[in-house]
């Protein structure tokens, strides 16, 4: 029977892996974590010009200017690493997972020291939250070991000598 001429209650046909659900938690950990980096990001035209009157030396705005979006697209880079992680479940281990959620939290909290943000620092934790919440609640494949293959399994007879 061609493919277009199946209908949708063909016993043969198989359907789609369902996605855990403790994987929307990664997602939403790195919708929180792209909108902190966009936000983070949209700030950068107002620090360059505060740089640029700083009287700091060429080398010491460079730098600042390098750091501020650099951390920027760290956190996107993490994002993009958790939503891989969240859109293909045992693709990236548990450990890689929880580190990345862990990351950008000592920037919240060094932020919340030092500029007494408030709004950063929840921001940072709740993204946190979802991301670890999200891991522990995934499937993740072992250390040295390789991904379930997919497919018919294919059974070998024992070689006679």
């Amino acid at each position: 029977m061609a493919p277009e001429q199946m209908s949708p209650e063909d016993p043969t046909r198989t359907p789609p892996p369902r996605r855990p659900v403790l994987s929307y938690l990664l997602f939403a950990g790195a919708g929180c974590l792209l909108l902190i980096a966009a936000i983070h990001g949209a700030g950068y035209a107002a620090v360059d010009l505060a740089v640029r009157n700083s009287g700091l030396t060429p080398w010491f705005q460079n730098s600042f200017r390098a750091l501020w979006l650099g951390y920027s697209l760290q956190l996107t880079v993490i994002a993009a690493i958790l939503a891989a992680a969240a859109w293909k479940p045992g693709t990236v281990s548990k450990a890689v997972t929880i580190l990345c959620g862990l990351l950008p939290l000592p920037s919240g909290l060094l932020l919340a020291h030092y500029n007494a943000s408030v709004v950063t620092t929840v921001a940072f934790l709740v993204a946190a939250v979802l991301i670890v919440g999200g891991a522990l609640g995934t499937p993740g494949f072992a250390a040295g070991r390789k991904p379930a293959p997919r497919g018919p399994s294919v059974q070998r007879e024992p070689s006679a000598r």
